[in-house]
């Protein structure tokens, strides 16, 4: 980058931050839109931020779409970070100003999936996918090595198939899938239900699942790195789930901060704690 890029982009920050200060007459420490870098986007970026300082939300996604270059990954980074700069504004504001959180959330799908390409990606489930289901949840059932597999009917036990019947209908019911090249490959969904790992009303139960020829390829961390992100968005403090002892999964939610809240025969009821609970003895 030259000198008189570097100059004007540096111009447009600064007035990016005026903008900030006069509209929410907070000191430049505290602003809301925060100042990033985007190497090539930065000058884009700052655009985006006065436009959002501004509560031109509708202008400033539609700015953020006339640049978006198809399946170029490197662009995840300015788009997640627009979307995220847009969902922290109030509901209030956004519907004040003609937009809503939901659109907040399939505006930032449709971005992933369209600058992701081939790029494996992590996106909120759709109606559309809830027939791939059962699929998934056959995939999520432990075999330990060498054991048969099992049919596929196991799953319409209804102790199993309680993770997934009319998914959606439930006001809890939430999910995501890691998506590559045009093909669903994870998926990670909670639901407030009696099922294994049922603790209380007010934790809701996660279930996740990856084909096969993508395990062990940070897609299970994907999946739950944002799924902690979207539930805590929506006002979870938790959430927990069933795993058998021998399943190597294990090493994978203990490393994503679950711990063993109880434990059966066979399994281990785990729990994730969201957001930092308060000592009351203090």
């Amino acid at each position: 980058m030259d000198f008189g890029q570097d100059w004007l982009i540096r111009q447009v920050e600064l007035i990016a931050e005026g903008v900030v200060r006069k509209l929410l007459n907070k000191p430049s420490n505290q602003e809301f839109v925060e100042v990033k870098h985007y190497g090539g986007d930065d000058l884009l970026y700052y655009q985006l931020c006065a436009l959002l300082a501004r509560h031109d939300f509708c202008a400033a996604e539609d700015l953020l779409w006339e640049h978006l270059r198809p399946e170029d990954p490197d662009q995840l980074p300015l788009v997640e970070e627009f979307y995220r700069q847009l969902g922290n504004f109030s509901s209030e504001s956004l519907e004040a100003h003609g937009f809503s959180r939901q659109e907040v959330l399939e505006g930032l799908a449709r971005a992933r999936e369209f600058v992701a390409g081939g790029a494996m990606y992590v996106r909120s489930l759709r109606p559309e996918d809830y027939p791939l289901l059962e699929k998934f949840l056959y995939q999520a059932i432990y075999l330990p090595p060498g054991a048969q597999p099992l049919p596929w009917e196991v799953i319409f036990k209804p102790e199993i198939y309680k993770y997934i019947d009319e998914f959606g209908s439930l006001p809890e019911d939430f999910g995501l899938a890691a998506q590559a090249g045009g093909e669903v490959v994870g998926m990670a969904w909670v639901r407030v239900i009696g099922a294994y790992g049922y603790v209380d009303d007010e934790t809701p139960e996660l279930a996740i699942s990856v084909l096969p020829g993508w395990r062990g390829q940070g897609v299970g961390t994907a999946l739950l790195t944002r799924l902690f992100k979207e539930l805590e968005w929506r006002g979870w403090e938790r959430t927990s789930l069933s795993v058998q002892k021998e399943n190597p999964a294990l090493r994978l939610y203990r490393r994503m901060g679950y711990e063993i809240l109880r434990e059966t025969g066979e399994d281990f009821i785990m729990v994730k704690q969201l957001v930092e609970r308060v000592d009351s003895s203090i």
